[in-house]
This record gives structure tokens, C-alpha cells and sequence, in this order.
């Protein structure tokens, strides 16, 4: 049906098109007044265009996903401050469901066998230089490495969904996360929160696989990427100078 609603908003639009170029070609229309028609039916269709690509994905189960994933972040928090025997009780209440619980079994085994351990959760941090400001998931304890010979302060993000296309996007997240300063929103004071500027980790735990891998994340690639983002969203804000709007060539000069 929504393929059936979206060639009927293609057909209304191509109708009207022809309708106003017809009226257009009698000289029924005055000067730019067919481009207005012309904008008026593209815009009419792109916005039911639109609203039906909304419902396409929430048939394809985008939101079920991100809801799924959103679950499962708070259930890593739950596991980290109370233990399996908490979601355990979860899943016997019926709150969570048995893939649930598996996946909660591989988040605690993968933490405990890379040895993390969970100093803080959800710390708001904020970056004045940047003006940029978030809530990090976690501030772990770990080794950066198998062969480390002691553990580091590092900030770890939890993904649930597919990460090997966004290396680039999580090393920037994570540089950012580690760059800023932790905020109160009390006091709205800023302090240290000391991880690492160097590493951090990505808590790998795909929704429903019952499988939890943890990487370790290059912090300077992302730095890069941020300073690279930032050049580019200045270049924007200053190429609207670019162009003069404010002096057309063209325009009937006024007579005195």
C-alpha cells in the first residue's frame, strides 16, 4: 500500500505540473507564476514522499531496533551496579526476555575476562572550546592492550547494532568524550574526569547475538576527524559570504 500511495503522490504531482505548463503555454498565467505552482506540487509530494518513508521504516523496524539497543544500554548499567543475580530477577519478573539475558551473560563474561571494570556511567561532559556537550555511557578501568602491564582510565562506549562501517564516527565520538571536561548540572561547575586522551574502548554488544567483543579505540584518528569536521562546518558558515545577494547586476537601476 505505501508503494500504492507513493505513485499516487508522484501522479498528483506530474498532473499538476502539466496542468500549470498547459495553462502557461495559453498565456494563462502571469510572469512566475508557473514556477510557483511548479514548487507548490514538488513540495506537496516530497512531504507524502516523506511521511511514507517514515512508515517504511518503522514496518523495516527501525524504531524496534533503536528501542532494542536503547534497552540494552540500560541493562549493561543495571548488570554493572548489581550484578547478573539483578538480571536474573529481571528475566524470572518477566521484564526482560530470555535473548535479553543472554546478551547480558556475554557482556559480563567479555568484561570480566578483558578485566574492565565500571567507575562511572552516564557522566555528562561538556567541551566549551568546542561547544559541543554529551552523556558518555561509561569510565572504565582496563588494560589497552593484552600485553599492558597495568590497567588505564579510559572512557567505553556501548554499541548494539553494526560497527564495522563507523570506525571513523566512534573514534570521533570517543576523542570528543575523552577531551571534555565532566559537568554538574546542579552547580554547572566542570571538572576532570582524567581518562585517557590516547585510548578508549568500544563495548561491542550486537542486540540479540548473545556475543560481546571490546576493542580498542585510537583516539588521535578521531581528533583528526574532529579538527577536519570542525574545518569544514567553518568553511560553510563562512562560504555563505561567498555569493553577494545583497547586489544583483542585473536590477533596473531607479531613477531619480
Amino acid at each position: 500500500h505505501l508503494l500504492a500511495e507513493a505513485r499516487d503522490a508522484i501522479h498528483v504531482r506530474e498532473v499538476a505540473i502539466a496542468k500549470a505548463r498547459k495553462a502557461d503555454r495559453k498565456g494563462k498565467l502571469a510572469p512566475g507564476e508557473l514556477g510557483d505552482l511548479v514548487a507548490a506540487a514538488e513540495k506537496a509530494c516530497s512531504g507524502k514522499l516523506n511521511a511514507l518513508a517514515e512508515q517504511a521504516l518503522d514496518l523495516g523496524g527501525v524504531k524496534v531496533k533503536a528501542e532494542k539497543g536503547t534497552d540494552l544500554h540500560a541493562l549493561t548499567e543495571v548488570c554493572d551496579e548489581h550484578g547478573m543475580d539483578a538480571i536474573a530477577a529481571l528475566l524470572d519478573e518477566g521484564k526482560i526476555t530470555p535473548a535479553d539475558f543472554a546478551d547480558l551473560e556475554a557482556y559480563a563474561a567479555a568484561m570480566k575476562r578483558a578485566g574492565v571494570k565500571v567507575l562511572e556511567r552516564e557522566t555528562v561532559v561538556v567541551d566549551d572550546e568546542l561547544k559541543v556537550a554529551g552523556r558518555l555511557d561509561k569510565i572504565v578501568m582496563a588494560k589497552s592492550s593484552p600485553t599492558a602491564a597495568r590497567s588505564t582510565r579510559m572512557v567505553a562506549d556501548v554499541k548494539t547494532g553494526r560497527v564495522d562501517y563507523s570506525a571513523g564516527k566512534i573514534a570521533q565520538q570517543l576523542a570528543l568524550y575523552a577531551g571534555a571536561k565532566r559537568y554538574d548540572l546542579e552547580t554547572h561547575e566542570r571538572s576532570e574526569h582524567g581518562a585517557s586522551r590516547t585510548t578508549a574502548l568500544l563495548i561491542h554488544l550486537p542486540a540479540g547475538k548473545a556475543t560481546c567483543s571490546i576493542y580498542v579505540v585510537d583516539l588521535a584518528t578521531g581528533r583528526v576527524g574532529n579538527r577536519l569536521s570542525g574545518d569544514v562546518r567553518r568553511w560553510r558558515s563562512t562560504s555563505k559570504k561567498a555569493v553577494d545577494f545583497a547586489v544583483d547586476l542585473a536590477a533596473e537601476k531607479a531613477t531619480a
